[in-house]
């Protein structure tokens, strides 16, 4: 709050003779100020000619405003979150009011203009404020009674009102602004006039009692987010003329149980319906030639879908850039009958297999549980039966040569599946998360893949890849584990990998929440990216002598990981790799290692001793950032580099010795470690950057070489009144060599 005013028995005080009220004047100074509640009235003298921009923003307790007349200028967001304000007059004085000045008055019920004010007008007691000159309504609320002479309704009018219940507007208004009635939770009736063409975006989203509505034929166009999150939806009527559905437009109207699409529609956009969980049936009409990614997205009530003939443009796969209709319709569990029109020049649903099909290159592109694969298909495309629901097994015929990434992703009823001779080829993480998986039979002819006496998993015969494990499959006779493998295996709880093997994947083990224990080979070499993240049970690893690099996250959230044994060989270790391991206590690290990445140990709180290797010369940003029972830490005479945020809120650390070797200290490397007592730099080389020591209250001693290089804010200003010892000394010998020194000439 500005320290011209001030707020005695819930009133604001300004100062008579004030002729502005100022930019940020009560309730906000770049953050809304603590003792704002206390303002619920305002008294403006006469003499005020401004009110200026953010002047009551977020003054939330404040009811009622009347502003003198004489006042000219109501600046931007002059009253943006006055959620208590109820009522507001305007005088005719005020030619000026700025964007967005009463945005955020969700309890508005009654605006009044002066009848006298030349540029605004609030005609036949409607309680809105309407811009005279060209019938725009730039303001309205609760109690808005829209006047049949209004053309427009400017962009968040209603927006965020709370007393808002049902308006109907009049068939003079053309056009209805973006976010018009965005966020009006008590909106449960309205009116359109056939007069507008376009339903703008964000019009009505998170308009959360809404229950139904209709589209006149007027509308041409529903814009991105126009009913998004209309919790309340059940039921809406599109007009005749409706071409295109925007992005977005209805998503998450989870009580959405049917939508009649009007034979003008040619395109819908991506994420239109998605999360539309009760939409339980879609006709899509002959007119619409394109659907766009994740349209029908979690669209879980879903069960019939029919392409017809007119849709010839798909949304295409971002990477492959191949038809990719499984992200259309995305986690489409429940849907058991798909059929394609005849004659459509691009796919079909042969021999009413549930399916469609890609008819050029016999490519199955979306299955559901109901499907029977043809024959004569080669392959199954990517996410083709991805997370359908009730699919038990399933039976592929010889004619079938490749099947897609994640094609059977989540299947979680998949029990048995039988891959034939001619299939050469399996993508990445195609049975992926299926957890009842428990048999893969595969043809004993097949020459690029095989399985075992058990029929318990899928190996690349060449190179002794596995590339698929069912929750009974003992890791044998194998030489690399495939990325995601084992991913959200919750059944696995210890795992003993064999000596063929020398490279655990990225995300091999990743999420296997009740894996105890995993023995690892004196042949692995790697460790791949995100390989145990997440691993919430496994409590120690040893990590043999021969493993030359643990990926990026490799053992981030292991949250009851105590105790790691590192071999002798690590040269390089990821960043992030034990984050958020919060029960570690404490890590010796092995000499070779030259970098530690970013984020290595943040957030370890237990991590209360570690061991850096003489070999290492660089501590990445955020490394032990958060790790609040670290006492003592010795840098060797190697590193060079401390960077930004390393020892960012290490509360207990205590003491502090940098070798000369360290040519700077990041910022706000040391920052916050609040039991920081004893700083020794050794070197007139270092370079200290800003807030490297800031909000480190606690320390008493200070060493520092002169002609050290420091930033202005590397250090609190505090520890100049709290009796700290600095001590300057020549770096070359040792020697204590304290120049006069006042003050102002310190370096910080």
């Amino acid at each position: 709050m500005d320290e011209r005013y001030r707020i005695e028995n819930g009133e604001g005080i300004i100062p008579e003779g004030s002729t502005s009220i100022v930019d940020d004047g009560f309730c906000y100074d770049g953050e809304i100020v603590e003792d704002n509640e206390d303002l619920k009235r305002i008294s403006i003298p006469a003499s005020v000619k401004e009110i200026g921009s953010r002047a009551f923003t977020q003054c939330v307790s404040l009811e009622e405003i009347i502003i003198p007349e004489g006042v000219t200028r109501i600046g931007e967001y002059a009253f943006y979150g006055c959620t208590g304000l109820k009522r507001i007059y305007i005088p005719s004085s005020v030619t000026l009011i700025e964007n967005m000045a009463l945005t955020g008055c969700y309890s508005l019920t009654e605006i009044v203009i002066s009848k006298d004010n030349p540029i605004y007008d609030s005609r036949n007691n409607c309680n809105a404020l309407i811009e005279t000159a060209s019938n725009k309504l730039v303001y309205g609320c609760g109690g808005t009674i829209i006047p049949d002479t209004v053309t427009s309704i400017e962009d968040a009018a209603f927006h965020g009102s709370e007393t808002l219940k049902e308006i109907e507007i009049p068939a003079s208004v053309k056009e209805i602004g973006m976010a018009a009635f965005g966020s009006c939770p008590a909106l449960q009736r309205i009116v359109l006039p056939k007069s507008i063409t376009i339903i703008e975006n964000s019009t009505f989203s998170f308009c959360e009692s809404l229950a139904e509505i209709n589209i006149p034929d007027s509308v041409i166009a529903i814009e991105n987010n126009a009913f998004s999150h209309c919790r309340s939806l059940r039921s809406i009527t599109l007009g005749d003329s409706v071409e295109r559905i925007g992005r977005t437009a209805f998503q998450n109207c989870k009580s959405l149980t049917e939508i009649s699409l009007p034979e003008s529609l040619t395109c819908i956009d991506g994420y239109a319906f998605e999360g539309c969980s009760s939409l339980k049936q879609v006709a899509l009409p002959a007119s619409l030639t394109q659907i766009e990614d994740c349209a029908f997205r979690e669209c879980t009530s879903l069960t019939e879908i029919h392409i017809p003939s007119s849709l010839i443009s798909l949304a295409k796969d971002l990477f492959s850039g191949e038809n990719d209709l499984p992200r259309v319709f995305y986690s489409h569990n429940n849907i058991s009958k798909i059929t394609v029109e005849n004659g459509h020049p691009l796919f079909d649903s042969r021999n009413d297999c549930n399916a469609v099909i890609e008819t050029a290159t016999n490519t199955l592109l979306l299955g559901c549980k109901n499907t029977i694969i043809p024959k004569g298909i080669t392959t199954i495309g990517k996410n083709a039966f991805r997370e359908v629901h009730g699919l038990s097994r399933i039976e592929i015929p010889e004619s079938v040569t490749e099947i897609g990434d994640l094609a059977f992703f989540g299947c979680e009823d998949l029990t048995e599946i039988h891959i034939p001779a001619s299939v050469s080829k399996i993508g990445e993480d195609a049975f992926t998360n299926c957890p009842n998986l428990n048999k893969v039979i595969i043809n004993e002819k097949n020459p690029v893949y095989r399985s075992t006496d058990n029929w318990d998993a899928i190996i690349k015969s060449d190179s002794n890849l596995l590339i698929c494990a069912t929750n009974n499959y003992i890791i044998t006779e194998v030489s690399e584990i495939n990325s995601d493998v084992f991913r959200c295996n919750s059944e696995v709880r210890r795992i003993v990998l064999p000596e063929t093997i020398t490279e655990i994947k990225d995300m091999a083990f990743m999420e296997c929440c009740n894996l105890e224990e995993i023995i690892l080979p004196n042949s692995l070499r790697r460790i791949g990216t995100n390989a145990f993240k997440g691993c919430h049970s496994l409590k120690k690893i040893i990590i043999p002598d021969s493993v030359e690099v643990i990926g990026d996250f490799a053992f981030s959230e292991c949250r009851n990981l105590t105790e790691v044994t590192f071999g002798n060989s690590i040269s390089e270790i990821g960043y992030n790799a034990f984050s958020g391991c919060e029960k570690l206590q404490n890590i010796s690290l092995p000499e070779g290692l030259v970098r530690l990445e970013s984020d290595t140990f943040k957030r370890c709180s237990s991590l209360t001793e570690v061991t850096l290797p003489s070999s290492l010369t660089f501590i990445g940003e955020w490394a032990f950032e958060q790790c609040e029972a670290l006492s003592k830490i010795n840098i060797p005479d190697s590193v060079e580099i401390i960077s930004d945020f390393a020892f960012l809120e290490c509360t207990k650390l205590s003491r502090i010795e940098i070798p000369s070797s360290v040519k700077a200290i990041g910022i706000s490397a040391f920052r916050r470690c609040s039991n920081l007592s004893e700083v020794i730099i050794a070197s007139a080389a270092t370079f200290i950057k800003d807030g490297a020591f800031a909000e480190c209250a606690n320390i008493t001693s200070l060493s520092l070489p002169n002609g050290i290089s420091i930033a202005e804010s590397a250090f609190s200003i505090d520890i100049l009144h709290t009796g700290t010892e600095i001590h300057f000394y020549n770096p070359k010998d040792g020697s204590i060599d304290e120049p006069e020194t006042t003050e102002n000439d310190l370096p910080f």
